[in-house]
């Protein structure tokens, strides 16, 4: 029994390790950006099997699993939330504020949601998973952020929306595929213009991520000096599909916003320690 448990740890180890390995060669093919997302994950297994396999006879296996878990874990704990930098409070400028969320396309209790979002009362919202169980709630809305884009459903999942309490500009607008990356330039009162932007990326394999990225990339190549881009990325910072979008659209990530996904029947809690940051806010310029 203790060599099987013994065998069973070696194998995991050595499948972790290349899991780990193959998620740095998405841009070879999609299904190993899949794996990159659990990076950090199988970083953390490693380490811990490291101090097991390092009381044993299979040194040698140990030493591959603090190797491969060390470089796992560092080019990917940038994301969490330890590394979320406390910046001083800014007294010259004016400061605004944006709330991105995805509202979960059959949530069982959209007006909950529309509370907070009236008692948080930023100035930007930004919307994925608008479905038509939403639209009745979110009207509630109108009010307050009286400038609305909305990129149409593609299906019973729905598409992005963006509220804004700031002037848009409609005629350059722009919605991409799915309903699931729009884009819009809004004035704010100081009069400078800025594209804000909501994204519902899906995964890159076995989904089609891959091929409804490529279909934004002149949108993000013409974006112009000022940028504010929030969404579910479905992909982790370090990912290749995050590192090909933000390239090309010139954007900054903003790291440590931590974990934003888990499987629904784990709780919450548990899902914002050790789940995964594929939720995002990029920006370009200051």
């Amino acid at each position: 029994m203790v060599k099987f448990f013994k065998r069973i740890i070696l194998l995991g180890v050595i499948g972790a390790c290349l899991g780990v390995i193959i998620g740095y060669f998405g841009w070879v093919h999609p299904a190993f950006d899949t794996f990159s997302h659990f990076r950090m994950h199988a970083a953390a297994g490693l380490l811990v099997a490291f101090f097991v396999l390092i009381f044993t006879r299979h040194k040698i296996v140990a030493t591959l699993a603090l190797i491969v878990g060390a470089v796992g874990f560092y080019t990917s704990q940038a994301a969490y939330s330890w590394n979320l930098t406390q910046r001083p409070a800014i007294t010259e400028k004016p400061v605004y504020s944006l709330l991105h969320l995805n509202l979960l396309w059959n949530h069982s209790n959209p007006k909950v949601v529309v509370d907070r979002f009236l008692e948080l009362d930023p100035d930007i919202i930004s919307l994925a998973e608008s479905s038509q169980r939403w639209v009745k709630e979110l009207s509630r809305l109108n009010e307050r952020w009286p400038q609305f884009f909305n990129c149409p459903e593609d299906g019973p999942r729905g598409g992005v929306r963006i509220y804004s309490k700031w002037p848009i500009n409609r005629e350059n607008g722009f919605c991409g595929v799915y309903g699931t990356f729009g884009t819009i330039p809004a004035t704010l009162p100081t009069g400078e213009t800025i594209v804000i932007g909501s994204v519902h990326l899906r995964w890159p394999w076995p989904a089609s991520g891959p091929r409804q990225l490529e279909t934004f990339i002149p949108r993000l190549e013409t974006l112009p000096d000022h940028a504010l881009i929030a969404g579910d990325f479905n992909a982790t910072p370090w990912s290749h599909t995050m590192t090909r979008f933000s390239k090309v659209g010139n954007l900054e990530i903003v790291p440590g916003i931590g974990p934003t996904w888990l499987f629904e029947e784990l709780p919450e809690n548990i899902a914002a320690t050790f789940g995964i940051p594929n939720a995002h806010i990029l920006h370009k310029g200051k």
